[in-house]
């Protein structure tokens, strides 16, 4: 993320669409990591620092965020594991659905 950051300060002329850009790449990075919270979710508690601050991110950034971050991080405190698996799965969806993806 800071290389995109650094690369687009270079940039003589910005404007609007470095910024889109940006915006664009640090949502995406959110995405990837709560994406890979569902994949290993089942075997392991991904409740990491790495996802608090993309759900963190999601909080801000999309209507609903923070219902469904709060309702993903619930998800992957469920005790059965089938059970984390599926909410989680259902929730990432909801999120990208929110975001427009």
């Amino acid at each position: 993320m800071m290389d995109i950051e650094k690369q687009l300060k270079n940039v003589a002329f910005g404007g609007s669409w470095s910024e889109e850009i940006l915006v664009n790449a640090r949502f995406n990075g959110a995405l990837i990591v709560i994406a890979n919270a569902v994949v290993e979710c089942r075997d392991h508690d991904v409740r990491t620092p790495e996802l608090h601050e993309a759900l963190d991110y999601v909080r801000e950034k999309i209507n609903k965020g923070p219902e469904l971050a709060s309702s993903f991080l619930v998800a992957v405190g469920e005790v059965n594991p089938d059970v984390r698996e599926q909410s989680a799965g259902v929730i990432f969806r909801n999120i990208k659905r929110w975001a427009g993806g």
